[in-house]
């Protein structure tokens, strides 16, 4: 048995086997039962898996095997078609700061039901302690869908410095309750953003097509050298059109983050799709300066159709009514006689500490523009922001207004 001591602080005991959880969408909520692979024991202490959803930080869900419980797993038994949108994770345990970092906590999660299979990347919230945090919001590219047992497995943790124990205070389901004839059908080819339903064979980058880039010697990673490209300065662009483009790609990023593992993706703008748009669309009315969006009252306001006007601006896309529908839907906009309001602060920034860093190139590839830089995150060691990996944001220049810029690939490798 591990041996362990604790600040005072309240527990709540329990006689029953199961306890209740709820996914909510609006409309109904889901019954159902949670349960563990293995549960620590300790006299005094309830670390049971109904620890994981009693809403209390000073209890949490601690797995009971010797070692750091990579493998151990909460199970939730739904009805079957229960709808799984997203949910809130607490990874860690919340009694306390120092709590908090003498334990482990999940930094990567499997969550598998039926076929299908999800990877959460919880690893900036294993590691930082947040004062009166009400947990980690994240939304799955596509729904599950229950078949009737939802797994959540750890695969990898942060260790803590005294005990090793891995510790969940908090984690919820979001969704809704469908019927076999309601539920969502996806086709094997159904674009994804984020790597929340994987490819085992497919690692983000083709071995037999090497991907162009610009280096700081201004020759390309194709061998054709600098007649590639106008120019290996980032100061191609023009500062406030290269900021925009980088912060187009950063968003993409921050949202592929709040799905997946953040060190190998591939976007593509054919695989964006109305959720992601209306992503970036948050991202764009808060942060950017455009007269066809209104500030009042601490909202902002637009019509409709300029909104869907950004929108193609932005992606190209053929979808934008469906695009400024999903704003609506999931990112809190609010259809007001014929304009459209929205929050102004957006909740787009908070996807860790990865982002895209100013980019040291900008020029023409292939007849793209690019934008090639490093990806940053905190190295606690040095207290300091570190390069990790390259990335490279490509843009198509539309072919009527040179002004615009459509987003068409980001790749980090």
């Amino acid at each position: 048995m591990k041996q362990r001591s604790y600040l005072n602080r309240s527990f709540i005991m329990s006689c029953v086997l199961v306890t209740l959880f709820t996914l909510s969408a609006g409309a109904a909520d889901i019954p159902g039962y949670i349960s563990a692979s293995s549960v620590l024991y300790e006299p005094g202490y309830d670390h049971n898996a109904w620890c994981a959803q009693d809403h209390n930080l000073s209890t949490a869900w601690m797995e009971g095997v010797q070692g750091h419980g990579n493998g151990e797993y909460l199970e939730f038994e739904t009805d079957r078609y229960a709808v799984i949108t997203g949910g809130t994770i607490l990874p860690g345990f919340y009694a306390s700061e120092d709590l908090f970092y003498k334990n482990n906590a999940p930094t990567m999660l499997y969550i598998r039901t039926g076929s299908q299979e999800a990877y959460l990347d919880v690893t900036e919230y294993a590691h930082t302690f947040y004062p009166h945090y009400t947990g980690y919001h994240f939304v799955f590219d596509e729904p599950l869908v229950s078949d009737g047992c939802i797994r959540i497995t750890i695969l990898s943790v942060r260790e803590g410095w005294k005990y090793d124990d891995t510790c969940i205070t908090e984690l919820f389901f979001e969704g809704y309750q469908a019927t076999e004839h309601t539920v969502p059908v996806f086709d094997d080819d159904t674009p994804h953003v984020s790597v929340a339903f994987p490819d085992e064979n497919y690692d983000g980058v083709d071995d037999n097509d090497a991907e162009p880039f610009l280096s700081p010697d201004g020759i390309g990673g194709d061998g054709l050298g600098p007649d590639e490209m106008y120019t290996d300065d980032p100061e191609y662009l023009d500062e406030e059109t290269r900021e925009r483009l980088l912060s187009l790609a950063n968003i993409l990023y921050k949202m592929h983050c709040h799905h997946a593992n953040p060190l190998s993706i591939r976007i593509e703008s054919d695989g964006l799709y109305s959720y992601s748009h209306a992503y970036a669309l948050n991202w764009y009315q808060s942060q950017i300066e455009d007269d066809r969006i209104l500030y009042a009252n601490g909202y902002h306001y637009a019509d409709p159709d300029d909104l869907e006007e950004i929108v193609e601006e932005l992606f190209d896309t053929d979808t934008p009514a469906e695009d400024v529908q999903a704003l609506c839907d999931y990112f809190g906009g609010v259809r007001e006689g014929e304009k459209i309001r929205m929050n102004a602060s957006g909740n787009s920034w908070d996807a860790g500490t990865f982002y895209l860093g100013t980019p040291y190139a900008a020029g023409e590839m292939m007849g793209r523009t690019l934008l090639m830089g490093n990806v940053m995150t905190f190295d606690p060691a040095t207290q300091s922001y570190v390069g990790t990996m390259p990335y490279y944001a490509y843009f198509e220049q539309d072919e009527y207004d040179e002004t615009v810029f459509h987003f068409d690939e980001l790749i980090v490798e």
